[in-house]
């Protein structure tokens, strides 16, 4: 298997949603992945891995950005600060738009596990979506078993687990 050092380390294990991406509306959209980890540093197997799963026409050919740059060259960036996620998807869509490729924020999707994460992009105009709601871990803070199929929806808006909506976000 691949080696997948995030945590507390052990063997990549994809979730259903990285196992049948290819089964959900996002087939038909262009990608972009940012995170808190670093996908076991550069030249990692799993970061080969993760480049086979995501279509390399569906990220224009971008590969991994470490440091979280607030310039992004990529759509796949690393490294990421919890609670400033949104920041990055805008340099995302920013940088799709440098390559002619206009995506209107109502058309962007995120998905996260952590409220922290999910809650910032209420007002931004893109819709967030917390995932992994049936299986949490400490103390609710992180999900366990990545996406589930069903929670992978073009719903707009800003969504935590058990529905709740959010309509801005106040610090």
């Amino acid at each position: 298997g691949v080696r997948d050092a995030a945590y507390a380390g052990g063997t990549l294990t994809l979730s259903p949603l990285g196992q049948n991406l290819g089964s959900t509306f996002c087939k038909d959209c262009f990608l972009g992945l940012v995170s808190a980890g670093d996908a076991s540093g550069p030249n990692s197997a799993e970061r080969a891995k993760l480049l086979e799963l995501l279509p390399a026409d569906k990220r224009l050919n971008g590969n991994f950005m470490d440091g979280c740059p607030s310039s992004v060259s990529s759509p796949l960036v690393l490294s990421c600060q919890d609670g400033k996620k949104q920041d990055t998807v805008r340099q995302i869509v920013n940088w799709y738009a440098s390559k002619n490729v206009v995506i209107s924020d109502a058309d962007v999707h995120f998905f996260d596990d952590r409220t922290t994460n999910v809650q910032p992009f209420a007002g931004t105009g893109f819709n967030a979506h917390q995932i992994s709601c049936s299986s949490r871990d400490e103390g609710g803070a992180i999900g366990l078993c990545g996406a589930a199929l069903d929670e992978i929806v073009s719903a707009p808006g800003v969504r935590l687990c058990g529905g709740q909506e959010l309509d801005a976000f106040v610090v």
